[in-house]
């Protein structure tokens, strides 16, 4: 399982730079980030390289929530995801979200998945051969 850091931040003009740049001025690198929008606030999610240093700097100003996903790698072909996710669904658990981000070290795609069984997905996805980093 990998950490997850997110950031509840006013929805306006240069809110997601004003992160960013506080994460590029402490040498923190990102690696997947998400956005979900409401007409007054954003949840920005993110994996990044040092994510109790990010919760750091960042809570001063906002309010952040630390949690964990899974990173499961899929070979990038037609069809992947869809095997991950028949995968997941026999093994009758739900998730609560889930986005792609693209390998740190290789081209290949990576789901993030949250979900509630998280330790249980982790063990049955891994006994049918994927990939969590």
């Amino acid at each position: 399982m990998m950490k997850q850091l997110s950031v509840f931040a006013e929805n306006k003009k240069g809110a997601i730079n004003d992160i960013t740049k506080e994460l590029a001025d402490a040498n923190i690198n990102l690696y997947a980030l998400l956005t979900n929008d409401s007409s007054a606030f954003a949840i920005v999610r993110m994996i990044v390289s040092d994510a109790d240093q990010a919760e750091k700097i960042l809570k001063g100003h906002y309010l952040t929530h630390m949690d964990s996903v899974l990173a499961v790698q899929v070979s990038n072909e037609v069809g992947s995801l869809n095997r991950l996710l028949e995968d997941v669904k026999a093994c009758n658990i739900n998730i609560d979200y889930l986005y792609t981000t693209f390998g740190w070290d290789t081209p290949q795609p990576i789901m993030m998945i949250h979900c509630e069984e998280e330790e249980e997905l982790e063990i049955s996805l891994k006994n049918k051969g994927y990939d969590l980093i």
